[in-house]
């Protein structure tokens, strides 16, 4: 369906354009030495018919010089995208290529760290910016952290962290020429760089933190005891929400530490994964994007069938959520709870630690404890390097041996 634009009265490039969502206010006319160009003021229903002709005398005279208004306010609209837009274009343009965990950490880390700046042009951002910046949340963090065991100074790792995510976002923008290729969207490169130049952050130290023999037998103790799972009376202990220890926690700690897994990589694995006739497991959604296929040793494939058994739910997830099994469990914070309760500081990588140290203490080479903990190969020759089933299935047999000299008899609460 066509439609027939009014010519204002005065002014006769100026027209009322009908649209789907009101009357727009339109100027027609040719760029000197160039072609007829439209220009949209914007809804007549906004813009009283006074400023109207007035903006359109504006666009006009440009015109009359060779102006384009519709270039010039692109390059204006360029120069002007904020922090928020950038970060919206580039989670848009980049996330299929991002993991979900990824994404939320680029957003979470920019909006807690630059709240201030989210509204504010990307290319007005200086390096002094990022500098006082950088200062300012080491110095909010550490007000706010607690007086527990710190590798590095309180509020340098999430200060760093926080550049890291800056300087990846500016750096997707840092070659963008403008519209009217005048000149880069940030005509001085990436400020964070400018954190380099200066040498003012620290070097962090790297944690070395893995368990003793003694916190692996007392940790495990803590995890299997019954105590946790029946009452004094011997009647099991039901599971909620406020449950203070769940038999999911304590199943997937004792996966974490005899398999080193990464934190999330056993939540993300579904029954499909598991193959108790071949005995081993399959981790899709690694760190690397990587499948790992792990074999099962005793231990683990007594409680993944424990679970499998005892599971009320028709959930795909060996770890489902308890309040909606179609997704799987999170363990937020839980690492924590069972550190508080057993007594035993760790964290969810001080196990995946312990696991390396102690299969290097059984002498197992590098390419061996690289294959288990599934990271990326080194060389092209690694490709090439297929370690057997059965070898790491030893490997992880010998590991458990020396992680606790005992043997393992699972929690079997009674449901």
């Amino acid at each position: 369906m066509g439609y027939k634009m009014k010519a204002d009265t005065q002014i006769s490039s100026l027209f009322r354009r009908p649209t789907a969502n009101g009357e727009k206010w339109v100027v027609s006319g040719r760029i000197k030495g160039g072609n007829p160009t439209k220009i949209t003021i914007g809804y007549c229903s906004i813009i009283n018919v006074t400023e109207a002709r007035k903006i359109a005398k504006q666009h006009l005279a440009e015109m009359a010089r060779g102006i384009n208004p519709n270039h010039r306010n692109k390059v204006i609209a360029a120069k002007g995208k904020t922090l928020q837009e950038a970060l919206d274009q580039f989670l848009q343009e980049k996330g299929q290529q991002l993991k979900p965990n990824t994404v939320r950490s680029y957003t979470g880390t920019i909006t807690r760290n630059f709240s201030g700046w989210l509204n504010r042009p990307i290319a007005s951002i200086t390096a002094q910016d990022c500098v006082t910046r950088y200062r300012q949340i080491r110095e909010e963090v550490a007000k706010r952290a607690s007086q527990t065991r710190k590798v590095n100074e309180p509020g340098e790792a999430e200060a760093q962290k926080a550049m890291r995510s800056l300087s990846a976002l500016l750096s997707y923008f840092a070659n963008d020429m403008l519209p009217d290729n005048s000149g880069r969207l940030l005509p001085y490169g990436n400020p964070v760089e400018g954190l380099k130049d200066k040498r003012i952050r620290h070097k962090l130290k790297g944690r070395t933190r893995a368990l003793s023999f003694e916190e692996r037998t007392d940790l495990l103790e803590f995890l299997t005891h019954p105590s946790n799972f029946v009452d004094k009376y011997g009647r099991p202990i039901k599971e909620t929400r406020q449950t203070a220890l769940k038999v999911d926690h304590c199943d997937w700690i004792v996966i974490l530490l005899c398999t080193g897994l990464r934190f999330n990589e056993p939540l993300g694995l579904q029954w499909s994964d598991v193959d108790f006739n071949d005995k081993v497991f399959t981790v899709i959604n690694t760190k690397n994007n990587k499948p790992l296929t792990l074999p099962m040793t005793k231990r683990i494939r007594l409680l993944l069938a424990r679970r499998k058994d005892t599971q009320k739910t028709n959930s795909v997830y060996v770890f489902p959520q308890l309040g909606n099994p179609k997704k799987p469990a999170t363990m937020n914070r839980v690492y924590q709870r069972i550190s508080k309760l057993s007594g035993i500081d760790f964290t969810a990588h001080d196990l995946r630690r312990t696991t390396a140290t102690a299969l290097k203490e059984l002498g197992y080479s590098i390419e061996d404890i690289g294959r288990i903990l599934n990271h990326s190969k080194t060389s092209i020759t690694d490709e090439y390097v297929q370690t057997s089933i059965e070898h790491l299935r030893t490997a992880l047999e010998e590991l458990e041996y020396l992680l606790f000299d005992v043997m393992w008899e699972q929690p079997t609460p009674e449901e």
